[in-house]
């Protein structure tokens, strides 16, 4: 029996939070949900928690067998339930009753519970301490905060300032997968609201939705030349503001709304925290993708409702970016927009202020060149 239930330990080690208590000491926590495991003297005592019952996954004393263990219940998430079930009051055969958040081996009726050998006690406590530094290794630790070497430093500024919204120099050259790859794992490792990581990603090659795209964004953009003066509406004419057609591949972020639930940390006064995060995922696969060589160019102009109903996207999902990626042979050592004589980049001296709206900027702000 013992045996048994040591080899389901193991099996169920990546998704199940096992407790251990040696002869009453504290208890310690690894992994997540489903097994509780007790070593008392001779005695291996293990026990299934049902998902009624989510563990809270911080240590909880055990105060010694017999004796009160803490529980730590929350509801279940998707049962809502609270309350300890049958199979959740048995440990090992023996009652388990529950007082609050307390839960008290029923003595009158106690069981023995399984015994075993030195050498096997011995055998379980090895892979329990197993299962917990694996489970140490797998949560996020602090590492030295050190700066960047030179060189690396530069490369991220590099990145930055050579950032260019790209329209007309795609190349036709497929993007390998691997890269790919690697860009959506830039963009993936975004920060987020609660980290509610609220964006998908939806990769278009399929030429027809692209030719819906680009005839969406082509009536938008005609509308669009129209609310411009006469003296700006030639030069808006004549940019070419996307490259649906001719980068190998396009790329939308979309944002779901209800990520998280109901209630989101951070987000609880502030519902666009998500689309703000959203486009920290853009910024972050649109600097990886200059060190890769890959231009990216945001179409904006499209009507509400146009990609969504393009792509089928459920209403609680929201198109956020819809990029086109490509190789690009050259890139313009400045924004486009501003080659072309469109506008020009404001100095930072007339974007800082201290402590409230345009107040004094500081010196060093002054004096940048």
């Amino acid at each position: 029996m013992t045996d048994l239930y040591l080899a389901k330990a193991q099996a169920w080690r990546d998704k199940a939070t096992v407790w251990c208590s040696d002869q009453g000491a504290s208890g310690r926590t690894f992994v997540r949900r489903v097994l509780w495991a007790e070593i008392i003297g001779n005695t291996v005592q293990l026990r299934d928690v049902p998902n009624a019952v989510r563990w809270t996954g911080r240590q909880i004393p055990l105060a010694g067998w017999p004796g009160r263990c803490r529980s730590g219940a929350k509801p279940s998430q998707k049962t809502g339930q609270t309350r300890m079930t049958d199979a959740t009051r048995t440990v090992a055969g023996s009652p388990m009753v529950r007082q609050g958040n307390v839960m008290t081996r029923d003595r009158k009726n106690a069981g023995a519970g399984p015994s075993a050998s030195p050498e096997l006690i011995g055998a379980a406590r090895s892979k329990l301490d197993a299962l917990a530094d694996k489970g140490a290794q797998e949560r996020p630790k602090l590492a030295r905060a050190a700066a960047f070497s030179p060189e690396e430093r530069r490369a991220v500024y590099r990145a930055i300032h050579e950032r260019r919204d790209v329209r007309s120099q795609f190349l036709p050259d497929p993007i390998a997968d691997e890269v790919l790859l690697r860009l959506l794992q830039a963009a993936h490792a975004a920060p987020s609201v609660g980290l509610s990581q609220p964006w998908n990603f939806i990769l278009v090659r399929d030429q027809a939705v692209r030719a819906q795209v680009r005839a969406a964004f082509e009536a938008t953009n005609a509308e669009a030349a129209q609310m411009f003066a006469p003296g700006q509406r030639a030069l808006y004419s004549a940019l070419k503001l996307q490259g649906i057609s001719e980068a190998p591949v396009s790329l939308c972020i979309t944002c779901d709304r209800d990520r998280g639930g109901p209630v989101v940390l951070g987000r609880t006064h502030d519902l666009d925290t998500d689309l703000y995060s959203t486009v920290c995922a853009v910024q972050n696969l649109w600097l990886a993708a200059r060190a890769e060589g890959v231009g990216v160019g945001w179409v904006s102009i499209f009507r509400p409702g146009d990609l969504a109903q393009i792509l089928g996207l459920p209403e609680r999902v929201v198109p956020v970016a819809w990029l086109c990626l490509g190789y690009v042979k050259d890139l313009y050592d400045g924004p486009e927009l501003e080659a072309r004589g469109w506008a020009t980049r404001q100095p930072l001296q007339q974007m800082v202020f201290s402590d409230r709206w345009q107040g004094e900027p500081p010196d060093f702000v002054k004096t940048e060149g």
